[in-house]
């Protein structure tokens, strides 16, 4: 997913986006996010925000028996 989203509205339009988001800070129970909205130009900030708990990374692996 990039660092930004970009969508086009018509006036008074509504759209829902889905984001994934990776971290690089260790484990923490109820890690602050936020996102930033911009309209062209026009800066409005924060205008979502959430309490997260951030997990460590899951690895997937095969597990091969030997004979």
């Amino acid at each position: 997913m990039p660092d930004v989203v970009t969508i086009s509205l018509p006036p008074s339009g509504q759209e829902e986006i889905e984001a994934e988001v990776t971290i690089g800070a260790p484990a923490q129970r109820r890690a602050r996010l936020a996102a930033d909205v911009r309209i062209g130009d026009l800066h409005l900030g924060q205008h979502a925000e959430a309490l997260v708990d951030v997990t460590e990374p899951t690895v997937d692996a095969t597990v091969t028996r030997q004979p």
